[in-house]
C-alpha cells in the first residue's frame, strides 16, 4: 500500500514539474507595473535623501543589491537632471 502511494506521488510530483517547465514566464512580478526610466527616476528622487527609505532598502535587498541600484540611479538621476535644465 505505501509502496503504491509512493509510486503516486512520484507521478503526480513528475506531472506537476512538466507542467510548471511549460508555463510561460511572467515579465514582471506579479501585483507589479513595469514602470518607465522617468517614473524609475521620480521615484529614486523622493527615497535619495531619506536614510529610513535605505535601510528598507537594504533589510530587503541587501547591501550589494542596493549599491548596485543606487549606481544605476544615481546616474540616471544625473542624466535626468541635466535634460531637465539643458531642455534637451
Amino acid at each position: 500500500m505505501d509502496k503504491n502511494l509512493d509510486q503516486l506521488v512520484d507521478l503526480a510530483t513528475e506531472e506537476i514539474s512538466r507542467k510548471v517547465d511549460h508555463l510561460p514566464e511572467q515579465m514582471t512580478p506579479l501585483g507589479q507595473k513595469k514602470l518607465t526610466k522617468k517614473e524609475q527616476v521620480e521615484r529614486y528622487a523622493e527615497m535619495r535623501d531619506n536614510p529610513e527609505k535605505w535601510l528598507d532598502l537594504i533589510a530587503e535587498h541587501g547591501l550589494v543589491e542596493t549599491i548596485d541600484y543606487a549606481k544605476k540611479m544615481e546616474a540616471l538621476y544625473v542624466a535626468e537632471s541635466h535634460t531637465d535644465t539643458t531642455g534637451l
